[in-house]
């Protein structure tokens, strides 16, 4: 990524020094003045969406390295109650399984609101139905719609957002 980076800063300058120099030194015509005008300009809308690219990004990897931060403590108690659980079976206690059986149960519960509303707080990024689907794909339909319905119309229209809209779509008429 940096070494394209680097040459299309290098040939954004070499742009803008071609069309500034055009101007200055060439004396160019009105035919030629709506051409360097419009190097200029495609050149200045490509170096903003480059940059407006690399902050959604940065942005969404940022979301999903906070999210899975959380969601590996989540995965941790999960360990620990699968062992707990394992013993008690073992032990043939069926009150202490149903216990740990019962708290699995909520940890699950948790960890689905917490995506859920993890996804509904950062509905403008592409992380919201990319949580839905990869998360949340076994989850009440309640939840999953709770993120389509909360996601920007440009969230909507992008690749995760069209697959989750599709999925809740089909639940839908499965139920």
């Amino acid at each position: 990524v940096f070494e394209d980076e680097k040459t299309i800063n290098r040939l954004e300058i070499e742009i803008d020094d071609e069309g500034h120099g055009l101007l200055a030194l060439g004396q160019p015509m009105a035919v030629d003045l709506r051409s360097i005008t419009m190097i200029l300009k495609i050149n200045t809308d490509l170096e903003r969406f480059a940059t407006a690219f690399k902050v959604a990004v940065g942005k969404s990897q940022q979301y999903l390295e906070e999210h899975q931060s959380m969601i590996s403590q989540f995965n941790n108690r999960q360990l620990e109650l699968i062992e707990r659980n394992f013993k008690a079976a073992k032990a043939k206690n069926l009150l202490l399984a149903e216990k740990v059986q019962n708290e699995y149960n909520d940890l699950l519960r948790r960890r689905y609101l917490y995506t859920t509303n993890f996804a509904v707080k950062h509905a403008d990024y592409e992380i919201a139905p990319f949580l839905a689907l990869t998360q949340l794909n076994n989850a009440n339909i309640k939840l999953l719609d709770t993120i389509n319905n909360s996601m920007s119309e440009s969230v909507k229209q992008s690749k995760y957002g069209l697959q989750l809209n599709k999925f809740v779509v089909k639940i839908k008429k499965e139920e």
